[in-house]
């Protein structure tokens, strides 16, 4: 079982995209830039080779605040950021999801619990 914490509130991938007038994509800078800072939260913790056949993950969400969350949305950054750190090698090895959601107030992470096979 491997496990990773990010700490921080998550952000949504939706709507963090913006086009150029040629209609080239890139993210928003402040995206782009807690992104970054996730890949790198993740990369110091995780040193093997990634993970290239189906896995499940189980996600404990822990929210600072009470606003309301675009789950789909987090989930979506999550897998991309899981992706660019290199602990999976694409993220459709994702195939057995698990998210719980919690609340601590001001103390906003994510614990991520990686494991062969399914979830039980």
């Amino acid at each position: 079982m491997i496990k990773l914490q990010i700490e921080g509130q998550m952000k949504s991938g939706k709507n963090n995209m913006l086009m150029t007038r040629k209609g080239h994509k890139y993210p928003a800078p402040k995206w782009a830039e807690w992104r970054d800072r996730v890949v790198d939260q993740l990369i110091c913790q995780y040193h093997d080779k990634a993970i290239d056949s189906p896995c499940s993950i189980v996600i404990h969400y822990t929210a600072g605040d009470k606003r309301r969350r675009d789950v789909p949305g987090m989930m979506d950054a999550l897998w991309h950021c899981l992706e660019k750190a290199l602990v999976v090698a694409d993220d459709k090895y994702l195939a057995d999801v698990k998210w719980v959601s919690f609340y601590e107030k001001n103390k906003a992470r994510v614990t991520i619990y990686i494991g062969d096979g399914e979830i039980k």
